[in-house]
């Protein structure tokens, strides 16, 4: 695999894998971000209306879209009302949490104790890889895929890598496709029928002053 991460996915795709759509129906918003009692009990453990605020938006930007909140550029003016209402504390307040760094990472890291959050490693890259393969098999367009490795992220409580490692764990999958699919086309073949396709590959004699190969020739006439 090449060293640096592979291209597969466009600015707006990007955008549209991180960022929180601006298009939530009703019934996503409460899926994704209503708080359960259990989750209000550890919420008010903090003393400050900030550091509650802070550590419920935190929470809900894990479950969705699976993200770290300094991860997310922007959280949309009126899901951090709706999580405010349910806290008990004006939305105003978010504005304070995270003066201090530490904080944040003190309260993600409690997040993942009480709630069962883990980093991204490589034991969930590899079921990832597994998770995706029939997918890839099927079709090799990258955005689907990394739609799906996203949401299998979600769905097993793992913290999403940044956005980068989600193209190159696709192109990684979308190579092991390809390589399947050839190797299906291929087995059955003949030592006679492979020499007459790798044929096709080299420059033809006869159309050695175009420089074509006979595979190309065949494509355009």
């Amino acid at each position: 695999m090449a060293s640096h991460s592979p291209d597969v996915l466009t600015d707006d795709q990007r955008a549209q894998l991180t960022q929180i759509p601006t298009d939530l129906s009703d019934r996503e918003l409460a899926r994704y971000y209503t708080l359960t009692p259990e989750d209000l009990r550890v919420i008010n453990r903090r003393r400050r209306g900030s550091n509650r605020l802070g550590f419920a938006v935190q929470l809900c930007m894990l479950r969705f879209p699976g993200r770290t909140i300094t991860d997310l550029p922007d959280i949309p003016a009126w899901v951090l009302a709706l999580i405010a209402q349910q806290v008990g504390v004006p939305p105003t307040a978010f504005i304070a949490y995270g003066q201090r760094l530490p904080t944040i990472y003190e309260h993600l890291d409690e997040i993942r104790t009480v709630f069962g959050y883990r980093n991204y490693d490589w034991r969930a890259m590899r079921k990832l890889a597994r998770v995706l393969l029939p997918q890839a098999l099927e079709s090799d367009r990258p955005l689907p895929l990394a739609a799906a490795a996203l949401q299998q992220l979600r769905q097993d409580k793992v913290i999403a890598p940044g956005i980068t490692s989600i193209e190159r764990l696709v192109w990684g999958v979308l190579r092991m496709a390809t390589r399947r699919v050839e190797r299906a086309l291929t087995r059955p073949l003949t030592a006679a029928q492979r020499a007459q396709l790798d044929a096709l590959l080299t420059i033809d004699p006869a159309l050695a002053r175009r420089r074509l190969t006979r595979l190309t020739w065949l494509r355009v006439v």
